[in-house]
């Protein structure tokens, strides 16, 4: 009712107007459980309610997005865990005003800058309206869909394998899940809830070696439900080989020799190096060139994945003779994939 009232009403003089409103309602329970050497350490529950409102202006050949700014016509607020109506709509008309404005002045922006060239696709497709309820019904705002006593016990007997292993500073367990619900409506009758949330399980273990040393390690788990954890058994097996192979760290012998030759980079290190290396070139909007100003470097460049470096467009990532594949359905049970 606000986003219509909204379209209807909200109008600047000499402003294209709006043909399009967008918003979204998420309703999210999470918890927060450390665990550490096998006994209970913090819990933490934290709601999430949230609405956020996209204004589109113009029309859908040519409107606000798609141009670089922050006035993009989308904002968002929270609502209170129990908001009444009243309180939704009121946090609604505050949004839309406010989107409205902002998808104006980033009109003008564009506008001025730049003009579509005959095989522009247009900045938005207008679909027949879509309604969907997720079937869920456990999924209930204020009941425990979290299962916290099932999430403790599992925090506290995952930590306690730590306990076993000789020579640790640390053994501690986090866990944060959340899980709830997501509403998309619009101004054409767009009525879509999907469920939300997912968890991330996380051991970590610390080592001292005799130089003193500090050695760290961890295990990270991120699925879209426990449904997607390996067995109790196998996350069992995967945090005590971690605290064995710190273990054995701490006790090597520390290297003193200097070293001078090729280095070979091998299962976690050699991700890293990837991560570190190729990513942020391979992406579909590699980061822009950073320019020196007097106060260093500025623009995009200082903020880049790859160090501060930019892309690297037409020049050389990686040796000759490396190949790289990337499909994307190697891996589908894992998040992105």
């Amino acid at each position: 009712q606000e986003m219509k009232r909204a379209q209807e009403n909200l109008d600047l003089p000499g402003a294209p107007g709006i043909y399009y409103i967008r918003g979204h309602l998420m309703n999210l329970d999470r918890v927060f459980v450390s665990a550490s050497m096998g006994s209970f350490e913090s819990l933490r529950t934290s709601p999430v309610r949230q609405a956020a409102i996209e204004v589109r202006v113009g029309t859908a050949e040519f409107d606000n997005t798609g141009f670089g700014g922050w006035e993009t016509g989308r904002l968002r607020s929270r609502l209170p865990v129990d908001a009444d109506p009243a309180v939704v709509r009121r946090v609604a008309w505050s949004l839309a005003d406010r989107a409205y404005k902002n998808a104006v002045e980033q009109y003008a922006r564009k506008e001025a800058v730049f003009q579509p060239p005959p095989e522009h696709p247009g900045d938005f497709e207008v679909l027949t309206p879509t309604v969907y309820r997720v079937a869920d019904a456990s999924v209930v705002p204020g009941s425990d869909p979290l299962g916290l006593p099932m999430v403790i016990s599992m925090a506290e007997e995952l930590s306690g394998v730590f306990s076993g292993v000789e020579g640790l500073e640390l053994g501690q367990v986090d866990l944060v899940a959340g899980v709830g619900t997501v509403q998309v409506v619009d101004t054409l009758g767009t009525d879509v809830t999907t469920l939300a949330g997912g968890m991330r399980l996380r051991a970590a273990g610390h080592a001292r070696a005799a130089d003193g040393m500090l050695l760290t390690d961890h295990r990270t788990w991120s699925v879209p439900d426990y449904a997607g954890l390996p067995e109790l058994d196998v996350l069992k097996a995967e945090v005590n080989g971690l605290g064995q192979e710190l273990s054995r760290r701490a006790q090597l012998p520390r290297f003193e020799e200097e070293y001078v030759g090729p280095v070979l980079f091998e299962d976690e290190a050699a991700l890293e190096l990837f991560r570190s290396v190729l990513f942020g070139q391979l992406e579909g909007s590699p980061d822009v060139l950073p320019f020196e100003t007097w106060l260093g470097d500025m623009g995009q460049g200082m903020f880049s994945s790859t160090g501060g470096g930019g892309a690297r467009l037409g020049r050389r990532v990686l040796p000759p003779g490396w190949r790289v594949v990337d499909d994307p359905q190697a891996q589908p049970e894992q998040m992105g994939g």
